[in-house]
This record gives structure tokens, sequence and C-alpha cells, in this order.
């Protein structure tokens, strides 16, 4: 498995930070809206 880049960008509003909710079994996280960088794709698109 060949590790793969990842662009993420934080937004915040009224000081609350924008996050993601993610579910993996028993647990809870979170994270920053964003995603993994095709092929020839500016980061900047990512997001």
């Amino acid at each position: 498995m060949y590790p793969r880049a990842k662009a993420f960008g934080l937004a915040t509003h009224q000081g609350r930070l924008l996050v993601q909710e993610y579910h993996t079994g028993d647990e809870t996280y979170y994270r920053p809206l964003g995603g993994s960088i095709e092929l020839g794709e500016k980061s900047a698109h990512t997001v």
C-alpha cells in the first residue's frame, strides 16, 4: 500500500471549527474537511 497525499482545510465561524464526524465501531472521531489528492489535482482543489 502506498501513502496517499491528503489536503485539509480549516473553516471557522464565530470561533467555532467546522469538522466532519466519523464513526468506526464503538469510536467517534472528528477531522477537518478535505480528502485524498488525485493524480494531477492541486491540493487547493481537493478541499
